[in-house]
């Protein structure tokens, strides 16, 4: 049976001013990583966060005002990680110091280091990001000896494994999961691929970016089996294989999706027009997403509207 990961909330709203930083670092030390912490402003600070722990992985959401954060010597001696921690930035512009330099990161960027070197981070705008903490033990391997002696930036807007990766945190995040191993497998090679490296099994991973890249094209009719290869980085004909072993093809996975847009949006958007609606989900004839609709939910969409609104 799997380990039931452990989720954790914490807020210091409602906690007194003066209370504030101290028990966010309390808590942080605790849940991700030991930091120091203080306003430049002297604001009360508002900072939120949820993290969940995996048997190895541990994954967290951060939301905050403005702040500086530290981890100095003292904090890596006293609470070490042994672990590459990387920050995916959502909102908000910030900086990284470290032994090396300054890195300017902004969202759609992640900055990936050693959990254990020193460096400071700061948020003048506030913040709101994912963190993946991954043990330093999975990267012993003689493809990855230099890759971590200074943080990397990477552009998750365009590394489709990167963007996968974010998914399955934010998804795990928001619902939780009953298959930690599964999910702590396809992270950690989705985690791999988007640096460069290989993958100690690279079918989920795969798999993976490439759903995640065809629901962000639904809406492109031309989206098809040679756009998704070549996104992922692999062939044609190992793209279907990887959907084939699942029991579907890409071709019915795609037309799934769209269906499965097209009846939310059916269903949720009243006033749309119904050639809207299929032009926004990747329908290109009219009468095609009338059939089709109709045969996967026994309504056609202007009848499914109907009875709703009668109902």
């Amino acid at each position: 049976m799997d380990p039931i990961p452990v989720i954790a909330d914490f807020s210091t709203r409602g906690l007194p001013q003066e209370e504030r930083v101290r028990l966010w670092e309390e808590h942080n030390a605790e849940a991700l990583i030991g930091l120091g912490c203080r306003t430049l402003t002297g604001d009360a600070l508002e900072a939120a966060e949820r993290t969940v722990q995996l048997p190895q992985l541990r994954f967290g959401r951060v939301i905050g005002t403005p702040h500086v954060v530290d981890r100095t010597h003292a904090h890596i001696r006293a609470i070490p990680t042994d672990a590459i921690v990387a920050y995916f930035a959502l909102k908000g512009d910030a900086f990284f110091y470290h032994e090396h330099g300054c890195e300017m990161v902004r969202p759609g960027q992640a900055i990936v280091g050693d959990g254990d070197k020193p460096f400071m981070r700061g948020f003048s705008q506030g913040l709101h990001e994912l963190v993946l903490e991954v043990p330093r033990s999975l990267f012993d391997y003689p493809h990855w000896h230099n890759t971590f002696r200074s943080p990397q930036t990477l552009d998750f807007t365009q590394n489709p494994h990167a963007r996968a990766l974010l998914r399955l945190i934010g998804t795990t995040l928001q619902d939780g999961t009953d298959s930690s191993a599964v999910v702590e497998a396809t992270a950690i090679d989705l985690f791999r691929m988007a640096l460069g490296g290989p993958p100690a099994s690279p079918s989920a991973a795969h798999t993976a970016a490439a759903s995640v890249f065809i629901a962000e094209h639904l809406h492109e009719p031309d989206l098809a089996v040679p756009k998704i290869a070549a996104a992922v980085g692999i062939s044609e004909r190992q793209l279907s294989r990887l959907f084939a072993a699942d029991g579907v093809g890409v071709v019915r996975f795609i037309l799934d999706q769209r269906l499965d847009r097209a009846h939310s949006a059916v269903l949720s958007n009243t006033t749309a027009a119904l050639s809207d609606i299929a032009a926004k989900c990747g329908f290109s004839s009219q009468s095609y997403f009338s059939k089709t609709f109709k045969e996967r939910y026994g309504l056609s969409p202007s009848a499914l509207r109907s009875s709703r609104q009668h109902a």
